[in-house]
């Protein structure tokens, strides 16, 4: 994300690689950081609110969006004060670049990659679940660890 600089379109330049259709355009721009507006709905009190904020170059993935971790945190801030600490759940958060454009938090390259392994280390998981439940085996669950359900698989299959 170096050499960015701002382009007369509203897009960024530089070596990202990326369209500039694809980025948001940002209000202001400093050596670390891009400044958004992000606006928070709070469920609880049913009330939205809207401000500025800095986001810093190291929080925004190749799309030039920013992660989930510094939406959270800039959402946190609207509800700042000793021991007033909010659940993430209890709000929602979208960020709005300077043409008006609106857009979610984004995932970094890295967090896209994690959760790709996650959810390919699971699937066979599921898949031995529900061989087990197919074979007609009794209390076999999802939470159950592995080497269990493995071991009764092999039992019902001895019998």
């Amino acid at each position: 994300m170096k050499n960015l600089r701002r382009r007369s379109d509203g897009g960024r330049g530089g070596s990202s690689g990326l369209s500039a259709k694809s980025n948001p355009s940002y209000f202001g721009e400093t050596e670390k950081a891009f400044q958004l507006k992000i606006t928070v709905y709070d469920y609880d009190l049913e009330e939205r609110k809207s401000r500025m904020v800095w986001v810093p170059k190291s929080q925004l993935n190749e799309e030039g969006k920013p992660t989930r971790w510094i939406t959270n945190q800039k959402a946190q801030e609207f509800y700042g004060g000793w021991g007033y600490e909010r659940n993430s759940s209890q709000f929602s958060a979208t960020w709005e670049d300077s043409n008006g454009k609106k857009f979610e938090a984004g995932m970094t390259q890295k967090q896209k990659e994690r959760k790709a392994y996650r959810d390919a280390s699971r699937k066979p998981y599921y898949e031995l679940v529900q061989e087990a439940k197919k074979m007609g085996i009794k209390g076999i669950r999802v939470g159950m660890k592995r080497k269990t359900i493995e071991e009764k698989i092999k039992k019902h299959k001895k019998a």
